[in-house]
């Protein structure tokens, strides 16, 4: 056993076992930082569909679509295409990933204040309910006009611009590292623009997170959140990679808007209900 909470949690029941039976529990095994039968926390659910859901809502799937449109009118070998893309999606994860770190520190410390606490409840699955609701909507208004662009949940048009404006100012013809690292750099600042609308799930996810794992699974909820949130990224990018071209690509995006729009706004709903459940 180590660290407080999982000697809290697994010491009665170790000497009571102990007491009756004259041996150890059977082996156990830690997971997300709590002392677990070796068997799937079904709590970590929510986590990886938040972040496979945010992996293709509109403001992440779009600029993954346009930085692609990007590569191909460059141009290019396919090893400095293969480069670009992973450096790109690097720079998102490392952001994200670094991002969620703070703020799961900032919401586990507002959970030793007693007020702090029912605030981010009340507070999150509050916003959580909200945000559902608009989702539906958008579905509705996207099905009743057939245009992606009706959406309240998206980007704004400035915010954009200047993420269009930053894909535009890399360079493609460098060495392979300088390459590498230039598109890294591209990824961290497209996530950091990005979050005022990915955020939107992000933030009550973990808000969640803090609610259901210990402060040492934090890590380990965090990365699996973002690498789920990658993952529908890597899928773009290796099926454009194939040689499916980006406007058959925006053409699938846009046909199946809607469908998205309804898996966001039962996630919302989602998140609302264990959030408020679950102070």
């Amino acid at each position: 056993y180590q660290g407080n909470s999982a000697v809290d949690e697994g010491i009665l029941e170790e000497l009571l076992y102990a007491g009756e039976h004259g041996d150890y529990l059977p082996k156990r095994e830690i997971l997300f930082g709590r002392q677990e039968n070796a068997q799937i926390n079904i709590a970590i659910i929510p986590v990886l569909l938040a972040g496979l859901i945010d992996g293709v809502n509109p403001c992440a799937f779009a600029t993954m679509i346009f930085f692609i449109s990007w590569i191909a009118l460059r141009g290019g070998s396919r090893k400095g295409i293969v480069i670009a893309g992973t450096g790109f999606i690097t720079g998102v994860f490392i952001a994200y990933l670094i991002i969620g770190l703070g703020f799961f520190a900032v919401f586990e410390a507002a959970q030793d204040l007693s007020l702090l606490r029912q605030v981010i409840r009340y507070l999150f699955s509050s916003v959580s309910l909200v945000l559902s609701i608009l989702s539906f909507r958008d579905a509705y208004l996207i099905w009743k006009s057939k245009e992606a662009g009706v959406m309240r949940l998206q980007l704004s048009s400035s915010l954009k611009k200047r993420i269009h404006r930053v894909i535009r100012n890399s360079d493609m013809h460098r060495g392979p590292l300088l390459l590498f690292t230039a598109l890294l750099v591209t990824g961290l600042i497209i996530a950091l623009l990005e979050l005022a609308c990915t955020g939107q799930i992000y933030f009550p996810t973990i808000a969640y997170m803090v609610q259901s794992s210990s402060h040492t699974g934090a890590l380990f909820w965090l990365i699996l959140y973002n690498i789920a949130f990658i993952l529908p990224l890597l899928l773009l990018f290796t099926v454009a990679l194939s040689g499916v071209s980006h406007t058959r690509i925006s053409s699938w995006f846009n046909r199946h808007v809607v469908k998205g729009k309804l898996a966001t706004g039962g996630l919302f709903l989602l998140l609302a209900l264990v959030i408020w459940t679950g102070g």
